[in-house]
């Protein structure tokens, strides 16, 4: 079908409708006109009647003689077919053609009645519930000896009724007969293009859904061919807009997922619009509940939030380093934050970068104290030995001199070079730490005890010391036998330097449960208060120093056991009680799993 076959058949039973409309009203007006002619017509007639019949009347009135009266108004009635009524100033009936005044009720409320009798002559058209049906009256005023009296008559309107009953059943008719037939045309043509138009529209129902895969219906010709080609079309574009979209939403997730930095978006309002995982595990805040979150009941941070308001009114990028009191603790921050126009009129967003920078302050700030503890440590016996230097230029003579001084290069040379290789021996473990050192070999951790126990022995026999070894499982596991045995020659030294003579160092060796083996070095000694044990294994603390330099300690030896205990997988720890010694312990997996 050509494309003006299909608008004009669209359109016709709209024409049809709207024809059949306005001729039902342009009848129905004529018929409503026709009806007032009509009536005016016979209200015209009536006056003209009233007018021949009002001196008779005047003249019955006068002299009382109403029997005449009636008789004359019926004789009237009868000769011109109309109805005659005639009543006093009070609305009492005085004579009437059709019934006996007697029984008829006071008219004095009938509009045309309280019209005539107040002087006026006036017409009317309603039904009678005397003569059940329609009539039209009309009363005219008369006066008899200065009394009011009106003469009113009236004539049927049944004929009209009729009349405009068979005008209105043919418009009825038309009416039918002009539904039915745009009742035809609109079905044909729901048929033709309604009904694929819907199918169109239900087909595209689904891709508004989100499913781009449906195929709309394509009709074989016409216009709404041309509407499914391109919705079609349309739909097939969408999926790959959406695809595009969603791909790169994906990709954006994942970047904002994986970074490290915590990324806020904040609107213009103050209300936080999006954020990356990082940013949550920060503020330790979630937005389930589909809930706004204020940026700044979420930060708490004044600092963040005067940096917010900065970079709304800057073109450039807003940068602080902050301390924030986050729930874990104080953090230090690099903040940056920049101005976006997030679509809300004169109240820009902002993108808010957080870069944690705790662990490289920590670590800057341990470095200083290092290189701090460090320097301390070696300029110590460095000024012993420039100071005994000196001194023996000055005493070349006195050979008792010269050797109680030597003595003093000897013992100070010692201990500096004590503490180079346990800085040296520090720092080699914390490389293999960070390096992987391959696969380490399976020994057997009471060779390693064994080993330990017999170097330290000669230094415990000076004290009187007697070292108990007590192994209760031979385990064996994958550990560097050199580092582990390092550890454990200074757990025994330790508990050798801090023991009274003619005490004992207990060594011994146990299986703890899921697989753990544990090695415990327990003295006698002196003891360490509660509020240093957490302390004891850190770079150069000590409890006292003054007893830990003149014993020769370096400061490093349980720091070195601390590390070689993480290099295996495992902790160190300490159990202690002042005056009652204490209990160092190793602890780490049988099956120690590959370094890194």
């Amino acid at each position: 079908m050509k494309t003006f076959n299909v608008k004009l058949f669209i359109y016709l039973p709209l024409f049809l409708l709207l024809a059949v409309a306005l001729l039902l009203f342009a009848v129905y007006r004529q018929a409503v006109k026709l009806e007032e002619g009509y009536f005016e017509t016979v209200r015209s007639g009536l006056a003209a009647r009233d007018f021949l019949m009002r001196e008779p009347i005047r003249e019955y009135i006068r002299r009382n003689e109403y029997e005449k009266l009636r008789a004359y108004c019926a004789n009237a009635a009868k000769q011109m077919n109309i109805r005659v009524t005639v009543i006093d100033g009070n609305g009492k009936i005085l004579a009437e053609s059709e019934n006996d005044p007697h029984f008829m009720e006071n008219h004095l409320e009938r509009p045309e009645i309280a019209s005539a009798l107040a002087g006026t002559a006036s017409g009317a058209t309603r039904y009678s519930s005397t003569l059940a049906t329609d009539m039209s009256y009309y009363a005219m005023p008369i006066s008899v000896d200065g009394k009011n009296y009106c003469i009113r008559t009236a004539v049927g309107s049944a004929r009209l009724g009729i009349l405009l009953k068979q005008v209105f059943r043919t418009i009825l008719l038309a009416g039918i007969i002009g539904a039915l037939v745009a009742a035809g045309l609109a079905f044909y043509l729901f048929r033709l293009v309604t009904h694929p138009l819907d199918e169109l529209r239900h087909a595209a129902e689904k891709v508004a859904r989100g499913d781009y895969d449906v195929s709309l219906p394509v009709p074989a010709n016409g216009e709404i061919r041309m509407l499914a080609v391109a919705l079609n079309s349309m739909s097939e574009e969408l999926k790959a807009k959406l695809a595009k979209i969603t791909r790169e939403k994906n990709e954006r997730d994942a970047i904002l997922s994986s970074m490290t930095e915590g990324v806020i978006l904040v609107k213009g309002s103050g209300i936080i619009k999006r954020w990356n995982r990082a940013a949550e595990t920060m503020f330790r805040f979630t937005g389930a509940g589909e809930r706004e979150l204020s940026f700044a009941a979420v930060t708490g941070s004044r600092e963040l939030i005067r940096l917010t308001e900065e970079a709304k009114n800057t073109e450039g990028i807003c940068e602080a380093e902050l301390t924030l009191n986050m729930p874990d603790g104080p953090r230090s921050f690099i903040a940056r934050a920049g101005r976006l126009n997030l679509g809300e009129k004169r109240r820009p967003g902002v993108l808010l970068v957080l870069t944690d920078i705790t662990v490289i302050r920590k670590l800057e700030e341990f470095r200083r104290d290092f290189i701090a503890d460090v320097s301390h440590e070696i300029k110590t016996p460095l000024t012993s030995i420039v100071a005994a230097v000196e001194t023996l230029e000055n005493a070349r003579g006195d050979q008792e001199a010269q050797a109680r001084f030597l003595k003093i290069i000897t013992q100070q040379a010692t201990r500096l070079n004590a503490l180079v290789q346990d800085i040296l021996s520090l720092s080699n473990l914390e490389h293999k730490r960070l390096s992987s050192a391959g696969e380490m070999q399976e020994l057997s951790i009471e060779g390693v005890l064994r080993e330990a126990v017999e170097l330290c022995r000669p230094r415990a026999e000076e004290k009187n010391i007697r070292l108990n070894l007590e192994i209760t499982d031979g385990m064996t596991a994958h550990a560097d036998a050199r580092l582990l045995e390092q550890a454990v020659v200074n757990l025994i030294d330790n508990a050798v330097k801090y023991s009274d003579e003619n005490s004992e160092v207990k060594i011994s060796l146990r299986r703890m449960e899921g697989d753990l083996a544990r090695i415990d070095v327990t003295d006698h000694g002196i003891g360490i208060a509660k509020e240093h044990q957490e302390r004891v294994f850190e770079r150069f603390y000590r409890v006292d120093k003054a007893r830990s330099r003149k014993l020769g300690g370096t400061g490093l030896g349980l720091a070195i056991v601390k590390h070689v205990a993480l290099f295996h997988g495992g902790k160190a720890g300490v159990v202690s009680e002042p005056g009652k010694g204490s209990d160092f312990y190793i602890q780490f997996p049988v099956n120690c799993p590959k370094n890194g």
